[in-house]
């Protein structure tokens, strides 16, 4: 195999020995080189013409630059959202298909009953991903993660079921940047973005769907830092988010609310409902009593109570007789929403506090009469008894509780133009002539207090039985 070496003749001795130890050292390099000539040339060639792994969503066929695929729910029904067909939002949430579906009813990626997957399970379980240079063996940083509140911020978990009172609820699907790296090849990694996706959820319309909304303070959870509990209602009337929930719609007298004043007013977020579109009708058609209805935005509108006010003449106050109203979603009205009927309306006093005579006296010009302490408050104190046992002495969030037990914390701050005024005391009806109550700074745990006629407070006053 070397005989085409040409060497002087001179030195062939010399020549031939050096030819020998040549060939020695070069078979000994083919004896114990581990890898042989051609390996290591195609290990250089693969090096050098390698291809980085990629995400594929559809058999290997094209590359994806993004995770969108990955953040898909399926509802029961086998409706399927995507990032990018979503267009959920607070005021325009997903509707579920029926009553009683938990998050752990919503499909995912991610495995049941789980609520992450490391990316390297969920994209070779899968095979959402592929490399050209044959390479069969991948590992992904970060994780795929399912994490959902209702409306009031709580986090809620795989077995809680979707309910109208905390929706809509906000499901949040999101990746970690994540880096996908093969064994073989140069480029052998690729680096994918992080990415989520929100989207929001509602179960089909219930009591709270319809609930309206007064000032929620004073409530369990809006109470300006009061001591004492127990101010929410039960829950099947009151939620310290919604407010009042619907009780009957075909029984006005049992909803929120059995009150009413100038500008006080409810809030209703009627989901797919446009507020333009609400309608009512009151009964009777020629009472004093009427409503504003107005937009606040997206699906929720502000429902305002119009009626006698200070300054009205007896003739105008005596109009605000018991009314009925029946709010419908549309301009026919057709579709009932809501109803409610006015019971009691109360006009509140301007100006600096009177006494109690001249207090009786400006409701008598009106042809109205100061309020019970029952009418105000469902409180309780000493032998008052607010009618609910165990009850401390302060309101608590009742349909027909009083007027500040259904509209709140009543004031000229929140219900502008009202003329109701805040940690003030509000003449009642005496139980006698040396003694009367007195409804006392509504912000306090002790609304109820005992007073003398000597002194000075703020008057409103009741229509007539």
């Amino acid at each position: 195999m070397f005989s085409n070496l040409l060497l002087p003749s001179k030195a062939i001795c010399h020549n031939n020995f050096i030819y020998f130890k040549l060939l020695f050292i070069w078979l000994n390099s083919i004896v114990f080189c581990p890898y042989s000539y051609a390996e290591v040339i195609s290990t250089m060639t693969n090096i050098i013409q390698g291809t980085a792994p990629y995400l594929t969503f559809d058999g290997d066929l094209t590359p994806a630059s993004n995770t969108d695929e990955l953040l898909t729910i399926q509802l029961p029904d086998g409706t399927i959202y995507s990032k990018t067909n979503n267009q959920s939002s607070l005021s325009n949430p997903i509707i579920l298909p029926a009553n009683g579906i938990k998050l752990g009813d919503i499909i995912t990626f991610i495995p049941a009953g789980q609520i992450s997957i490391s990316m390297t399970d969920l994209l070779n379980n899968n095979a959402f991903w592929h490399d050209l240079d044959g390479d069969d063996e991948m590992i992904a940083t970060g994780n795929l993660r399912l994490v959902a509140h209702d409306i009031k911020g709580n986090e809620i978990s795989l077995n809680d079921p979707f309910v109208d009172c905390y929706a809509p609820y906000s499901i949040m699907l999101q990746n970690d940047a994540t880096i996908l790296s093969t064994t073989y090849g140069f480029p052998n990694s690729t680096l994918i973005n992080a990415n989520n996706v929100i989207y929001y959820i509602t179960p089909p319309k219930g009591a709270c769907s319809y609930a309206a909304q007064p000032n929620l303070t004073l409530s369990n959870s809006h109470n300006n830092g009061s001591l004492g509990s127990n101010y929410s209602g039960p829950t099947a009337e009151w939620d310290d988010v919604k407010g009042f929930k619907l009780q009957d719609i075909n029984n006005h007298k049992l909803n929120f609310p059995t009150t009413g004043a100038n500008n006080f007013f409810f809030l209703m977020d009627l989901m797919n409902t446009v507020a333009n579109e609400v309608n009512y009708v009151k009964t009777p058609s020629n009472s004093g009593i009427n409503l504003s209805i107005t937009s606040e935005g997206g699906s929720k509108i502000k429902v305002r109570l119009m009626g006698p006010k200070a300054g009205a003449s007896l003739n105008e106050a005596i109009t605000a007789v018991p009314t009925s109203f029946i709010l419908y979603s549309d301009k026919e009205k057709q579709n009932k929403i809501y109803s409610f009927t006015i019971k009691k309306w109360f006009i509140a006093q301007t100006g600096d506090g009177i006494s109690y005579h001249d207090a009786t006296q400006y409701c008598n010009n009106l042809g109205y009469q100061l309020p019970k302490i029952e009418q105000l408050t469902n409180a309780s104190l000493d032998d008052i008894n607010g009618n609910i046992a165990g009850q401390p002495n302060h309101y608590q969030r009742r349909i027909g509780g009083g007027l500040f037990s259904e509209w709140g914390e009543a004031n000229d701050e929140y219900y502008r133009g009202s003329n109701f005024k805040n940690n003030t005391n509000y003449w009642t009806l005496a139980s006698s002539q040396e003694d009367l109550f007195e409804d006392k700074d509504l912000n306090t745990n002790e609304p109820i207090n005992l007073d003398t006629m000597e002194l000075n407070n703020q008057t409103v006053c009741i229509s007539p039985d």
